[in-house]
């Protein structure tokens, strides 16, 4: 029993699961601050 790969296999897709989480908190930040900019600019059009 190799130990070694063991732990390689397991690590394996939590490290991707965390590269995954990661992604998509910057993909929502990403779609909030776009949507952010979009209602300011809808807001000060309708204000001017």
């Amino acid at each position: 029993m190799d130990f070694g790969s063991l732990t390689a296999a397991i690590g394996i897709p939590f490290g991707s699961a965390d590269l995954v989480l990661a992604g998509i908190i910057d993909s929502v930040d990403y779609v909030l601050s776009g949507i952010t900019a979009v209602a300011g600019n809808v807001l000060s059009s309708f204000g001017s």
